[in-house]
């Protein structure tokens, strides 16, 4: 089910908002809220906890206030923000404003004019204005300054309803960052836009080749029937992406980027009395401004079973839409505890128990609780084989039926409840999570008091309100969306044909970024993990290992128990982690089973990776034992279940039925054929004959062998380390085998002794996606610390070689990246694997542009001042949380490593020249024998001219999965 969990799992995060949520006090949840008298809302949140800090920008707007008839606009104005202001991103901005200037005006014309020839004509003064105005542009000095201050994460994204700019510092880098942040919203110039329109323009090709976007927006459309959450689109419409307004940006900017609308959040490791005068001194300048009433869109509700059905998706998919509430309404948590009895974590919700039973593929809900309106959102997948979407709603109608029809039984409840609140302490462990949700209850309008109340909330509600609420919202009126299995016709967007704007200033210095580089900041020093102080390591009975790491947070352990054995030695464990979830014990059915692990709110997951079977658990330390010993149970007393096997068989369907209709899906089989040949993982594993013809017994046996492998164990939690060691010894018990270990088994790369392309044909696709592959060498630890040099210089990131000359330059592609992965092993070689995604029609250019970075790399040794300050600053924001480190230092210790290999990388980073990655490019990329993968519509491509940069070898989808 896993393919399946991540399909429904992408789809529910686009449909869910982001929800509130509160553990018990302590000192990394204490938040200091106020505002600047410009309005400007300011929330700190302090954690001591880690070495860097995350700084975001929240703006109250977003799709929902886009013109109706300029989709895209917030969107849009996201892109453009990166693009600098009047001192930022120019070499002389006076002389750039005369041409800007004139594009706007002719954007403006272009979106009056119908005619073809005519809108030519102005598409071409438009790139000519285009092209003057590049000559002053510095293009991503944004990203190259925040790079230089060792940023992570250095994003932004537009929803409905906020629009957030945000990323990862070291905490030493707190002025400059306060600085580049506060400067950049005063005075934006929208440059380059030219430029940006075709990346938006591929980044909408890239969505309508994803069939759960198609999904999604056309549920929404027809959910939504006033509101823009459903009459509109947040990326833009195919029909307004044509005619873009800088006009209307100008005027979003000026309408709600005002300090009275805005957000500063700060969650990490800083000093609030330090910091709070420079907040007021840099953002206390902002302007405010007066925000228009938000029009109140009503919506009707629907008159009983109001019925769609679409061709949109490779199986049958089906979507059930409930008008409830919208944020801070009375009913809002009750909602959101009728969703999680229907479906949660556990697997005991009653919807749950249709794919624990075998009578639906599968079925899960949300509560999609937006600021205007509100829905409860069922999905639901009918079984492959003889069961219609009728059936299936009808199985659903009546579990939701059971929540104002039935009692609900007292100790269900109050196990739903509690691990409610266990995943919402779990959420606010990361300082990322924190700060989203933070955003959240700004847009919302709550204040954090409200927020930590909501445990109290949840556990106030009564089966009493459980039935009231789902009388009144979850009744006989709703959308029954229903998509049988069909592709939809895709519009074909067609780039203008501009000459690229390429700018002569691309390695220059605006007026701000010469202010930054004065800024004197803080020796901060580097932050390595000990592998003696930060977490224990203690050897137990036959050879194993316990991993323990304090949890100083709140009071939810996790134990993790792998095996060193996984599905590069046995594909099957793939179908036994999916079928051990699928059974019970001698003792416990299934739902008997996951009842008693919520009812000590215990969560557990298995999971099988190339090298590793694993047990994931996770609970409340004062259920520690009684958790264990539940897990345990089924992993020595499992009970088979003949009965389960055939949901092995319909993922094992449905999974290839989704992977042959998705491009990405595609594209990857085709690489990592290219690279593995028949040892790639979409041809090794398990063919669906194959999970046919699996009984219980053979996966009870491949069990049985397993808990006789080598196996680690991890635990992070607030027991001592000789409470754990002392369970893990009595309790974890497994009879090992003495053999010799082969762990991990790594399979050999395919070699090429001349350029190759291998082609496969995809008429459905819009973009064609384009895999580069180049083998390298072996890296001792000094080079793989410069192939992170490398990697940052040439093609991670933003600042990068390949994103500024792909996407920045040309808008030959919305995602474009190189990357050199050393081997895992000291002793296997590493290689050079890249990307670009780009429309079927420009597939020769775009592998004319790579083929020639790749192997000229442009050599701009200016550049390696920001490359240095970039790694060296990166140590610290990079650093694995708490959670993560005894998995980091497992993984250190399989490559050989005694100590955080992170020291030798910063040592390498300081006294890192130009000339030595240069010579790491040349002694293990350049003019080597590339392999080219391309998934595309080979009607749009020129294969002639394709031949030029290797052999062709075209394949079918039957060769490169199974």
């Amino acid at each position: 089910m896993k393919k399946l969990f991540k399909l429904l799992t992408l789809i529910a995060l686009s449909l869910v908002s982001i929800g509130l949520y509160s553990q018990k006090s302590s000192e990394n949840l204490k938040i200091k809220n106020y505002k600047l008298d410009n309005g400007l809302s300011v929330y700190l949140n302090v954690d001591k906890s880690v070495p860097n800090v995350l700084g975001a920008v929240i703006i109250k707007t977003g799709g929902k206030y886009d013109p109706a008839d300029h989709t895209g606009t917030s969107h849009y104005l996201e892109h453009m923000m990166f693009k600098g202001t009047d001192e930022l991103g120019t070499i002389d901005y006076k002389k750039e404003q005369v041409y800007l200037d004139s594009i706007i005006i002719e954007y403006d014309k272009l979106a009056k004019i119908e005619d073809p020839e005519e809108r030519k004509a102005i598409q071409q003064k438009i790139n000519d204005l285009s092209l003057e105005a590049g000559k002053y542009a510095i293009p991503n000095e944004l990203d190259r300054i925040l790079d230089q201050i060792g940023s992570s994460m250095v994003n932004a994204f537009t929803s409905d309803e906020i629009v957030a700019y945000f990323n990862i510092f070291p905490k030493n880098q707190m002025d400059k960052w306060l600085m580049i942040y506060s400067h950049r919203f005063k005075n934006p110039v929208f440059r380059l836009f030219q430029s940006e329109l075709e990346t938006v323009f591929e980044e909408k090709n890239m969505y309508m080749d994803d069939f759960s976007t198609n999904l999604i927006e056309d549920f929404y459309k027809n959910f939504y029937r006033k509101h823009p959450y459903g009459t509109q689109t947040v990326i833009v419409t195919t029909d307004h992406i044509k005619n873009p307004s800088l006009t209307n940006m100008r005027k979003m900017y000026e309408t709600y980027y005002v300090a009275n609308n805005m957000a500063l959040i700060l969650t990490g490791n800083f000093d609030p009395e330090d910091v709070i005068p420079k907040i007021e001194k840099h953002f206390g300048t902002w302007k405010s401004g007066k925000i228009p009433e938000y029009k109140e869109y009503k919506e009707i509700d629907f008159d009983g079973i109001e019925k769609v059905v679409e061709r949109i998706t490779p199986v049958k998919v089906g979507l059930i839409g409930y008008r409830t509430v919208p944020a801070n309404h009375k009913d809002e948590v009750a909602l959101e505890v009728c969703s999680a009895l229907l479906s949660n974590s556990s697997s005991t919700g009653y919807l749950d128990r249709l794919g624990n039973d075998g009578k639906l593929m599968e079925s899960m809900c949300f509560s999609d609780i937006r600021n205007d309106h509100g829905a409860l959102v069922v999905l639901y997948v009918p079984k492959i084989i003889c069961q219609s979407h009728k059936k299936a709603f009808k199985l659903i109608q009546n579990e939701i039926m059971r929540l104002h029809t039935e009692d609900i039984d007292k100790e269900f409840l109050e196990a739903v409840k509690l691990n409610m609140i266990k995943e919402h302490q779990q959420a606010l462990e990361d300082t990322t999570n924190r700060a989203f949700l933070i955003a959240s209850l700004f847009t919302a309008d709550k204040t954090w008091e409200e927020v930590l109340d909501y445990p109290n909330e949840i556990k106030n509600i009564s089966s009493a309100d459980i039935k009231r609420v789902s009388e009144q919202y979850l009744n006989e009126n709703l959308l029954l969306f229903q998509s049988k299995m069909g592709f939809p016709k895709k519009d074909k967007l067609e780039k203008p044909g501009f000459d690229p704007v390429v700018p002569e200033n691309s390695e220059a210095k605006s007026k701000f970024a010469n202010k930054i580089d004065k800024i004197p900041e803080d020796k901060s020093a580097p932050e390595f993990i000990s592998f003696k102080n930060d977490l224990s390591i203690t050897e137990l009975k036959g050879g194993a290992k316990l991993y323990y790491v304090k949890n100083n947070v709140n009071d939810i352990f996790n134990l993790t128990i792998k095996f060193h054995k996984g599905t590069n030695s046995d594909t099957k464990l793939s179908q036994l982690a999916e079928y051990l979830e699928l059974i019970g014990t001698n003792k416990l059915n299934l739902n008997e089973f996951n009842n008693n692990l919520q009812a000590v709110c215990c969560s557990f997951y298995i999971s099988a990776d190339d090298n590793y079977f694993s047990i994931n658990i996770d609970g409340f330390d004062e259920k520690f034992n009684e958790s264990l010993d539940l897990v345990l149970s089924l992993l020595t007393d499992a009970k088979a279940d003949d009965s389960k096997l055939n949901n092995l068989v319909q993922n094992a369907s449905f999974t290839r039925k989704f992977e042959k209709n998705n491009p990405d899906d595609l594209a990857r089989a085709l690489f990592y054929f290219g690279i593995y040949d028949n040892n790639s993982e979409y041809l090794r594993r398990q063919t669906v004959k194959e999970v046919k013809e699996l009984s219980s017994a053979d996966l009870l046996e491949l069990l049985a062998y397993i808990l006789t492998e080598p196996y680690s164990i991890h635990y992070s939690g607030t027991l001592s380390e000789n409470e754990v060691t002392d369970v893990c010894k009595n309790k974890l018990n497994f009879e090992l085998k003495e053999s010799a270990s082969n762990h991990p088994v790594l399979f050999k790369r395919k070699p090429y002794e001349e350029n190759t392309i291998i082609f496969l044909d995809d008429p459905k696709s819009v973009q064609s996606r384009i895999y580069f592959y180049i083998d390298g060498n072996q890296n001792k630890p000094r080079e793989r610390a410069i192939a992170m040099a490398y990697n940052q210089y040439f093609g991670t990131g933003m600042s990068a070689i390949v994103f500024q000359e792909v996407r920045e330059f040309r808008s030959m592609a919305y995602t474009a990246y190189a990357v050199y992965r050393p081997g895992f092993l000291l002793d296997r070689n590493g290689y050079l694997q890249a990307y670009v995604g780009t429309q079927c029609d420009k597939t020769v250019d775009a592998i004319s542009l790579m083929d020639s970075l790749i192997n000229q790399m442009p050599q701009k040794e200016n550049r390696m001042p920001m490359v240095k300050s970039a790694l060296i600053q990166s140590v610290n924001s990079t650093k694995p949380s708490w959670r993560d480190i005894s998995n980091t230092v497992e993984a250190w210790q399989l490559q050989g490593y005694k100590e955080d290999p992170r020291q030798l990388q910063f040592k390498t980073f300081e006294s890192l020249d130009f000339k030595t990655i240069v010579e790491f490019y040349e002694s293990n990329i350049k003019a080597r024998p590339m392999l080219i993968t391309i998934v595309g519509n080979k009607k749009n491509i020129d294969m002639e001219a394709l031949s030029k940069f290797g052999k062709i070898i075209e394949v079918e989808q039957k060769t490169i999965m199974n």
